[in-house]
């Protein structure tokens, strides 16, 4: 549904397969053995090669999309941390972006950095986004809540920096 080509967008993700691998299989054991209540899975894509993942959820008119992505260093995932308001804008709703803001305000405690954001593509969206060592995920949702409910569900499967 929302942002199928994001993986285009953000470019390439290098990081050992076996790395990527082991943090995917925290967070899909996470999120099926953590089921939100009332929250359907609707898609879940992996894309092992470039180190990244999508997730999609639904419950009635709500909804979360939440893509991860893992780079081989804490220090290039910061770069494109920064970076992503910039690379999901890419000249905002007409050419397939995203029209976002970026807020001041922050999740605390989550992450090493984060940031809340609003926007539209086909509708409005709300979203929070953040980095944990060297795992970036950029959660978009129907409203903050929801969105800062799945940022955190994530956050909790992202082993600590080692």
């Amino acid at each position: 549904m929302l942002f199928c080509g994001l993986v285009l967008v953000v470019g390439h993700t290098v990081s050992s397969a076996q790395d990527s691998s082991d943090v995917f299989s925290r967070i899909d054991k996470l999120v099926t053995e953590k089921q939100q209540p009332g929250w359907k899975l609707v898609k879940k894509r992996v894309y092992p090669k470039i180190a990244q993942l999508l997730y999609e959820w639904k419950q009635g008119k709500s909804f979360a999309v939440v893509h991860v992505f893992i780079y081989t260093s804490s220090e290039e995932a910061s770069t494109r941390f920064k970076a992503l308001p910039t690379l999901l804008k890419v000249g905002g709703i007409d050419t397939g972006g995203i029209d976002m803001t970026v807020l001041q305000a922050k999740v605390p405690g989550l992450g090493d950095e984060n940031f809340l954001w609003e926007g539209f593509y086909t509708e409005r969206l709300f979203g929070v986004d953040f980095r944990s060592g060297r795992v970036v995920v950029h959660t978009s949702a129907s409203s903050f809540s929801v969105a800062e409910q799945f940022a955190l569900q994530i956050a909790e499967a992202i082993p600590p920096p080692g």
